[in-house]
């Protein structure tokens, strides 16, 4: 299986030469994300382009662009949870400074020397990588055990909750194919029913069959 991974910066020169690394490892394939000045525009389009991973630089210098490579890590942990980002910059202390998790920050120049440096951040992605997708499986595979229970007879409150929550995880994940069944959408308790609606209601249009 191959890894789709997407290394953003706003200069060329740099994007040429991650390509030229990342391009070695038979494990990635690297995805083309067109740069966008509006942030909104741009977190829409990384979080629907199906990519496993997720590197950014730290400084974008475009006169125009108002955020830094850490707001956009930023705001693709909230959205995504658990999924691999990572902060490449030229001074690691502006990244340690701006990311809650010092883990996601790597020196681009040692990534751009290749080798050994480059071979060691690789099997670093790629753990991430693999403990998002089994986090993901983990998650499908209980939301797929409440569908179940559901309908054999019902959830409790406590399980109708986990039940929204995980769908939402799965909805967000553009890893997963899985989709609750449309029934399951709407909770058998009366007394919740008005707030789990609530907490449902921009996922409920999209449901289909597994």
């Amino acid at each position: 299986m191959k890894y789709n991974i997407a290394f953003i910066d706003d200069e060329d020169k740099n994007i040429r030469k991650f390509k030229i690394i990342a391009e070695d490892d038979s494990d990635f394939n690297i995805v083309d994300i067109p740069f966008d000045e509006d942030i909104n525009n741009f977190i829409t389009n990384l979080a629907s382009a199906n990519l496993h991973a997720i590197l950014i630089d730290f400084k974008l210098n475009r006169a125009k662009v108002r955020y830094t490579g850490s707001d956009l890590i930023d705001i693709l942990d909230k959205m995504l949870p658990g999924f691999p980002t990572f902060l490449l910059t030229s001074y690691e202390s502006d990244g340690e400074d701006n990311v809650y998790d010092v883990n996601k920050v790597y020196r681009k120049d040692d990534y751009f020397e290749g080798g050994d440096k480059a071979e060691s951040f690789h099997k670093k992605i790629k753990k991430q990588i693999e403990h998002y997708l089994s986090l993901v499986k983990d998650n499908e595979n209980e939301l797929k055990a409440l569908v179940q229970k559901a309908q054999r007879g019902g959830l409790n409150l406590e399980e109708e909750e986990r039940l929204v929550e995980l769908d939402d995880f799965i909805e967000k994940s553009s890893l997963s194919n899985y989709k609750t069944p449309r029934d399951l959408k709407k909770v058998t308790n009366q007394d919740r029913l008005q707030e789990l609606i609530a907490k449902a209601n921009d996922i409920i249009q999209r449901i289909e069959e597994e």
